[in-house]
């Protein structure tokens, strides 16, 4: 009933109003609702409106010799598929998140323990620091030498003491970075 030339003229006049006033009702009422469920139901409405209710035990659209049965059946077939492949999605989805946590437990572990041997490294330095301080500071030693190429002149105990608390406050930081 709706067939076209091939330059797309319509066939039959009548063809061509009932295009238009499909057209036109669809608009006005899709207008009105914004979701696509509605919108197919709004066509299929229209439709039926349009040309009218179906015989009893057909399709429409779908040819001849289809029945509602025949139609619900494989609906409920690809709906029974779409089901097992999402569950196998999740099942498979949920191993991954599994996997990637367990990488990244195994990681942090890993800073961890390297974090650790870097301070129990840092605290050695630290104590062979102060020591040796201590040693120059018991014979007067009048210049300390500091890791960062500075030279702290130490003239009394309050200066030495300045100088441990500085390096103290340095280790420190380093500890800080580390743990941040």
């Amino acid at each position: 009933m709706t067939h076209t030339h091939r330059d797309g003229s319509f066939v039959r006049e009548e063809s061509r109003d009932l295009i238009d006033r499909a057209t036109t009702l669809i608009a006005e009422r899709t207008s009105e609702s914004s979701s696509s469920a509605e919108c197919s139901s709004i066509e299929d409405q229209v439709f039926t409106e349009l040309i009218g209710p179906e015989c009893y035990g057909r399709v429409r659209g779908y040819g001849v010799g289809v029945t509602l049965t025949q139609l619900s059946a494989v609906s409920r077939y690809t709906e029974e598929c779409r089901q097992n492949n999402s569950t196998a999605e999740v099942c498979r989805l949920e191993t991954q998140i599994q996997k990637m946590s367990q990488r990244h437990d195994l990681q942090m572990e890993e800073l961890r323990r390297s974090y650790q041997i870097e301070i129990v490294s840092l605290r050695t330095q630290m104590d062979q620091i102060t020591s040796f301080l201590h040693g120059f500071a018991s014979h007067q030693v009048p210049i300390l030498p500091v890791v960062s190429e500075m030279m702290i002149p130490c003239t009394s105990d309050r200066s030495l003491s300045f100088f441990l608390e500085w390096v103290l406050l340095e280790f420190s930081l380093v500890q800080f970075e580390l743990l941040v």
